[in-house]
């Protein structure tokens, strides 16, 4: 009777598999829910991590492929053509905007950059000017400021010396973050290089390197950063900083008898492009001695 009931238990499990008996297609292979589950959870999970990863990385993809540090270029987008209310223009401080953005502004800043103050208004903007030659620059930087500017580029043409030349313009928007660089640039309408403690913080890698686009040149074997209008004083601290932070040799120099300048000999070459080239427009490697 047990051997009996063993046998037809067994004979049961067989069928129940759909192994063996004339009526086995009769029944359906028997499915582990607990497998089948579990493999739907771990596909929920991986979408889920999936959604969290897109939503946490959705402000900083470029091109859908790479991840780029907020305030870097093309990470941050354009506001040309758009109306700011008051409030939106005040919060837009100088310790607010991204640090590669800040570096770029002091960077212009330092060499063809014009900050002032609009008649009327209690803020300041930023003016850049290009020759057409430097157009790729130029484009770089456009794209770089768009989120503080309101209106597209202007061409402007100019007779020089009988040569007809022509450049681009841009006009960021008034804001308190130019209000704070014009206060520490300018001094009775002048500019000027801000104290020691300042410029120190201020002269990042990234304001290097647009400082030395906009006023740098390769000069016999090394770089020479014409300062011509700032003066002496200025310029010294200015050195101090290249030596102080970077550990750069550099040496003061005096052009047509009146303008001075600061050269970069070429021992500390390699190292002044280590620092900058990341930030370099590449259309302007010329200037480190390419």
């Amino acid at each position: 009777m047990g051997g009996s009931l063993a046998l037809a238990m067994t004979s049961h499990s067989r069928r129940s598999k759909g192994l063996i008996g004339p009526h086995s297609l009769d029944y359906a292979p028997v499915v582990d829910t607990r497998t089948q589950n579990g493999r739907v959870r771990t596909l929920c999970v991986i979408i889920l991590i999936l959604l969290a990863l897109k939503l946490l990385f959705s402000v900083v993809y470029c091109e859908g492929i790479e991840v780029v540090v907020w305030g870097t270029p093309d990470s941050v987008g354009s506001t040309v053509g758009q109306r700011w209310s008051s409030t939106e223009r005040a919060i837009r401080t100088f310790d607010r905007l991204p640090p590669y953005l800040a570096g770029v502004v002091v960077g212009l800043c330092l060499s063809d950059g014009y900050l002032r103050v609009v008649k009327g208004c209690k803020n300041a903007l930023l003016q850049f000017n290009q020759s057409v030659k430097n157009s790729e620059y130029f484009w770089f930087v456009f794209r770089l400021l768009a989120p503080l500017i309101i209106s597209w580029p202007k061409l402007y043409t100019h007779v020089r010396s009988g040569t007809v030349c022509s450049s681009l313009h841009l006009v960021t928007r008034a804001l308190p973050c130019f209000t704070k660089l014009h206060s520490l640039f300018y001094v009775n309408g002048l500019k000027c290089i801000p104290d020691s403690s300042i410029i120190y913080h201020l002269l990042t890698p990234i304001a290097l390197a647009h400082w030395l686009i906009g006023d740098g040149a390769w000069k016999g074997s090394g770089v020479i950063i014409c300062t011509d209008s700032y003066t002496i004083s200025d310029c010294v601290r200015l050195m101090n900083v290249l030596r102080l932070r970077y550990n750069l040799d550099c040496t003061l120099q005096i052009s047509a008898g009146k303008h001075p300048r600061i050269y970069i000999p070429s021992r500390s070459v390699p190292l002044l492009r280590s620092i900058v080239l990341p930030y370099f427009h590449p259309s302007l490697y010329k200037k480190l001695g390419f």
